[in-house]
């Protein structure tokens, strides 16, 4: 079982290790789904309304949990760069319970969260 599960996080780390460019200090993840390539792409051109159109779209679709995290992570991204901060949060935190294990995941919502709390104070 513990092989099983290092071999998991293995396949998350390479599969994530691409996305580590960072975009106004989130962390892009990437996944085999078309849709999340998309989101991935979108945000690196700083295209907001079009990553969370793609991240929606995998978020819709049925599947294994890391496909539904990075949905959730790239959301969080796009919806933080709109304005919405606490919809950017709650799909942050939506990622990490999905993929605890993710420390990109975990630098995301506190990057929202931080995002979050300066449009509040402003």
């Amino acid at each position: 079982m513990k092989t099983l599960a290092f071999i998991a996080s293995a396949l998350t780390l390479a599969t994530a290790a691409p996305s580590l460019a960072q975009t106004s200090g989130f962390i892009p993840i990437t996944a085999a789904s078309g849709d999340i390539r998309g989101a991935v792409r979108a945000i690196r051109q700083e295209n907001w309304r079009v990553a969370l159109h793609f991240a929606e779209a995998a978020m819709e679709r049925r599947g294994p949990a890391f496909p539904r995290a990075a949905a959730a992570g790239n959301a969080c991204i796009a919806l933080s760069h709109l304005g919405r901060h606490e919809a950017a949060v709650s799909q942050c935190a939506a990622a990490v319970e999905l993929e605890p294990e993710v420390s990109a995941h975990h630098s995301n919502l506190e990057l929202a969260r931080t995002r979050a709390q300066g449009a509040t104070a402003s």
